[in-house]
């Protein structure tokens, strides 16, 4: 089962239709419903972090420290290094480490066994509030908030939190910097706060364009290729790309956010509820909080965790486990006007040169779906149509996804279908009555001036192999049409054959028709 958690085979297809069902992802959604689990202890439990399978979370006024291989049970972990309230600060993982940092003090702690033991760490440099730390480029970097005992003037950086290097930070104008939040993606770290500041390697920092949030930012996550940045006090959120140009998002008050399986998850301050976002611009509310939801919220294991904070003690996690059905996109395809048929996922099929393949899309979601749009090979997509106009043994690769929504699962991992040509199958143009009775002194029309020969360009060789000039005889018309002469009882058959054509994307035709003169 996929959860989120906080703290606080090939198929012949040559005639008839397509159809496919597209199963859904293996990662699936949460944030719908939330869920209390027992802690192995009593705490003010504060930071939370995932790594190498393990959840692993820090109380802020002991030495007690949790584990948990799944968001869900939680074992003792190994004694914090100081007991002084420091580990409120914050905890990361990276690099086969977790590494800790403090509030107010210069105290680091690491652990390279998911929390079982931890050893003492490197000193920070100055005993300034580091209250948060992400881990990048092959480092840590944490950066101070409010409180600092050094006017919040450094950030700091290790490779494995054994030694601890200060780094500058822009000048403000109050000649104070505090930072709520910070988060690594797309080759940089962001850190928000009264200010936004970003930087490669947490060495030098540049601030980064105004993000339009009033007062301060609160949070900030990545995922989808993008930063998600927003605020408590403030219904302002902002999105990025690079960290540095920034673009309105929608308008939530959200204290707290991560990214997991496809979308950002936070809470709302407004209706003690989750809130989730595929972009940070379109906003959906998610379930019930069963408490006042918690600033610390990690996933980790398709599961997304929160603590309820660090003011009171709690002998609870809550965790999101998703409940919904998955959002199985139905994507029915018809093969030139056929019966449609299931496509299995991930099968291979194999349709006619020249065909096409109209498809229909639906979900119980109703959410938006992608697609069909081309993975591989030479596919032509034109709307919701295949056009099968690669050689025939030439494969091409077709994928669907879903955003999911109202309940289900998004369907986030797009899934591959393959599509093989074979020889296209030659038809008339003018297709000839079908085989039948018939009355005497009636003409069948077997090809006319304006439609005569193959839709692959072919001509056309008619005769006649059943009956004798008495009962019928082909007659040629205006152009290159030509006809059959029903004269007097008995049967007439008559044959028409088109050759392959020189450039081996059709197969030979043969058409028969046997009428029976009444």
């Amino acid at each position: 089962m996929k959860r989120f958690v906080s703290i606080g085979a090939s198929v012949v297809l040559l005639a008839g239709g397509l159809g496919l069902a597209v199963a859904p992802s293996a990662a699936a959604a949460g944030g719908d419903a939330w869920f209390q689990t027992p802690m192995p202890s009593a705490e003010m439990w504060g930071p939370i972090a995932y790594g190498d399978g393990n959840f692993v979370a820090l109380a802020s006024e002991s030495d007690a420290t949790a584990f948990s291989p799944d968001g869900i049970s939680w074992y003792a972990g190994g004694n914090a290094t100081t007991v002084e309230d420091r580990f409120s600060g914050s905890l990361a993982y990276g690099g086969g480490r977790f590494v800790a940092v403090a509030e107010n003090s210069t105290a680091t702690m690491w652990s390279d066994d998911g929390g079982r033991t931890w050893n003492a760490g490197g000193p920070a440099p100055t005993a300034d509030d580091w209250s948060f730390i992400a881990y990048g480029n092959g480092r840590f970097v944490a950066v101070p908030s409010e409180g600092g005992n050094d006017a919040n003037t450094v950030s700091m950086w290790s490779v494995d939190g054994t030694v601890w290097t200060a780094a500058p930070l822009p000048p403000t104008s109050d000649g104070m910097s505090e930072y709520d939040s910070i988060a690594f993606g797309n080759g940089v770290f962001v850190a928000v706060g009264d200010s936004a500041i970003s930087s490669p390697d947490g060495t030098q920092w540049q601030s980064t364009d105004p993000l339009g949030i009033e007062r301060f930012a609160d949070v900030i996550a990545f995922g989808n290729g993008r930063f998600v940045a927003g605020a408590a006090f403030s219904s302002q959120t902002a999105w990025s790309i690079d960290g540095q140009t920034w673009q309105p998002g929608g308008s939530v008050f959200i204290p707290s956010l991560t990214f997991g399986s496809g979308r950002f998850v936070g809470f709302s301050t407004e209706n003690n509820s989750s809130l989730w976002s595929t972009d940070g611009v379109v906003w959906n509310q998610g379930g019930t909080l069963p408490d006042d939801g918690g600033f610390n919220l990690a996933f980790g294991e398709e599961v997304f965790v929160y603590s309820e904070g660090e003011n009171s003690l709690s002998s609870q996690m809550t965790y999101s486990q998703a409940v919904g059905q998955p959002d199985v996109i139905s994507v029915v395809g018809t093969l030139n006007d056929g019966q449609p048929i299931n496509w299995v996922n991930g099968g291979t099929y194999y349709a006619p040169f020249g065909s096409r393949i109209n498809f229909q899309a639906s979900s119980p979601s109703g959410g938006v779906i992608n697609g069909p749009f081309a993975v591989e090979g030479q596919c032509v997509v034109s709307g919701q149509t295949l056009l099968v106009n690669f050689a025939p043994g030439q494969t091409c690769a077709l994928s669907v996804d879903a955003a999911g929504g109202n309940g289900f699962l998004p369907s986030s991992q797009q899934v591959k279908y393959n599509v093989v040509a074979t020889l296209g199958n030659q038809l008339p143009l003018l297709a000839p009555r079908a085989s039948g009775k018939m009355g005497s002194d009636q003409v069948v029309h077997l090809q006319t001036a304006n439609r005569h020969g193959t839709n692959a360009g072919q001509p056309i060789k008619w005769k006649i192999t059943q009956g004798n000039e008495k009962s019928c005889v082909l007659a040629k018309g205006k152009g290159k049409a030509v006809n059959v002469q029903l004269k007097s009882r008995g049967t007439c058959t008559v044959v028409g054959t088109a050759p392959a054509d020189s450039a081996g994307n059709w197969q030979p035709m043969k058409v028969k028709r046997t009428y029976k003169i009444t």
